[in-house]
């Protein structure tokens, strides 16, 4: 009695499961990726405290020229991460700084602006509205990482990965002296000098 042999799996049908196994192995690693990503945003976020050094940047600004953190040593410096050039919150808060910027420069304090929006987004935003102070784009959002600020949000019952509005103070030592969290637009600027007043005084 002969034992029939195994049927054998045709090339093309093979080729087929071996495609589909890898697009399955390739969804779920990029969705395990996409919740690890916005996790460790936030848990970055939540790590970084008053006394800390700042995290070091290299950025390019609206001109495509390229500042670090460490150019601003000596200096008193806020940085302020918005969501995205020309929409109406992060409009309005530029501009608040924009109308206070004279009272920033009395204070000696360096302003810079962070998204993950291009130089040339930036520029027809600060030329739109004639800011004053420097607009650094963070494309690849490797900055956004390190000061926790890209993380998953929540709108309408959607989730999304965004930029986390959030400013920071910092020291001429580097030394991080203040965090806004859940920054609201309006008034923001005024409140940023209040509070340099009192460190600096």
């Amino acid at each position: 009695m002969v034992t029939p042999s195994p049927q054998a799996i045709p090339p093309r049908k093979f080729c087929q499961s071996i495609f589909l196994i890898g697009l399955f192995i390739l969804v779920i690693g990029s969705t395990i990726l996409f919740i690890v990503v916005g996790k460790w945003g936030i848990m970055q976020h939540m790590d970084l405290k008053v006394g800390q050094t700042s995290p070091s940047f290299a950025l390019p600004d609206q001109d495509e020229k390229k500042h670090r953190l460490s150019d601003y040593r000596g200096q008193w410096v806020l940085i302020y991460f918005y969501p995205k050039d020309d929409t109406p919150g992060c409009t309005k808060e530029a501009c608040g700084i924009r109308d206070n910027f004279s009272e920033f420069g009395k204070l000696d304090v360096k302003v810079v602006g962070i998204s993950a929006d291009s130089p040339a987004r930036h520029k027809k935003f600060a030329e739109k509205y004639d800011l004053p102070f420097t607009l650094l784009a963070d494309e690849e959002k490797k900055v956004l990482g390190k000061y926790g600020v890209w993380a998953r949000k929540k709108m309408m019952g959607r989730e999304y990965m965004g930029i986390l509005r959030t400013s920071f103070l910092v020291d001429p030592k580097g030394k991080i002296a203040k965090i806004y969290e859940n920054v609201k637009p309006e008034g923001h600027a005024e409140e940023i000098l209040k509070d340099l007043a009192q460190l600096k005084g």
